[in-house]
Formats: C-alpha cells, structure tokens, sequence
C-alpha cells in the first residue's frame, strides 16, 4: 500500500512533468508505473502492466480512451490521500495569481461513505471559485447519485455536480440517461 510520503513523490514528479512540458498523457502514463512499482516492488509487474494495458488498448477502443488519471484517482482515494489533493487545491489556489473559476473533483461511483467526503470541511477556495464533485455515474443511477450527494452535503454546503470524468469519452447512447440522473438530482 502506497503512504503519504509516496503519493506526494507521485504528484510533485506529475507536476514537475507537466510544468515541463511533458503531455498531460505521458506524464500520467509514467506517474502510474512508478505508482505501481511503489506498490508491487517489481519491475515485471511495470512491464506485464505497461504491455497489457497497450494490447487491450489496440484490442477495445473502449479502454484506448479511458484516461490513466482515473487510475491516479483511484489509487489517490483508496491510500486515503484526499486530504493532501485538498490541501495541494487550496494552496495552489493561494498560489495561483490569477482566477480560479471552477475545481472539479471525481468521486469514484463506490465512495458514498464519510470518511471519502469529510476532507472536504478542510476544503479553503479563493471567493469566486467554484467547487464542482464528480457525482453523477451512469452505472447506479439516481439513487447512487443521491446517495454520494447527500454524504457530500454533510461535509460540504455549496457545490455544483458533474459526472466523474465529463461526457466526452462516453458511449453516446447513456448521454441522454446521465442528463436525466443530472436534471432531476440537482432540480
């Protein structure tokens, strides 16, 4: 299991990479190898990875375009580092000159509990910024919605909701259904 002191290592080498000029896909892509060898200790491991995630990419279009930074989140939320991504949101937003409008943050469709949500009380957004989670799954629907929404309206009072990863990349048949899910959640 990955520690604080290696999740902060995988965001800063993320960060350097992108600020470096390094495409945000690389970046990701090579954040997550040192992720998994941080977890596993091997380098096969890395390699098996690296070369199954390609043949399956080039097999199924499906998992060519699901971005490596669902796999980060993922990581993120199961090590229990949602605090460090509050506490990096609020100081690059006091670091940041210019304005921040929006910060979207995923929520994974099985994190409905407390414990997922409570680091957003620490949550300190510039005036003006507005906080958008990632809520909304097509896979449980209206009740999953509303149950990830009513643990955040514990934690947190003034957000909007979006799906976990936008609409770009999804099938264009569930479109209509996430629009209903988010049509008649936040109405």
């Amino acid at each position: 299991m990955l520690g604080h002191s290696d999740m902060i290592i995988i965001v800063a080498v993320v960060l350097a990479l992108v600020f470096a000029g390094v495409h945000i896909a690389i970046a990701l892509g090579i954040t997550a190898a040192i992720g998994i060898y941080l977890m596993q200790g091997d380098m096969e491991v890395v390699r098996n990875f690296i070369a199954n995630t390609a043949y399956e990419a080039l097999r199924d279009y499906v998992f060519a375009v699901i971005p490596l930074f669902m796999l980060m989140g993922d990581l993120l939320a199961k090590c229990g580092a949602a605090r460090d991504i509050y506490a990096l949101a609020n100081r690059l937003s006091r670091w940041i000159r210019r304005p921040i409008e929006l910060i979207h943050m995923p929520v994974p469709r099985e994190r409905s509990d407390d414990g997922y949500f409570a680091p957003l009380k620490a949550l300190d957004l510039p005036p003006g910024t507005e906080l958008c989670l990632g809520l909304v799954h097509h896979t449980d629907g209206i009740d999953g919605t509303r149950q990830r929404l009513a643990t955040a309206q514990r934690h947190v009072k003034d957000f909007s909701i979006a799906t976990e990863c936008g609409f770009g990349r999804r099938p264009p048949d569930t479109i209509p259904e996430l629009l209903r899910i988010h049509a008649e959640v936040a109405g």
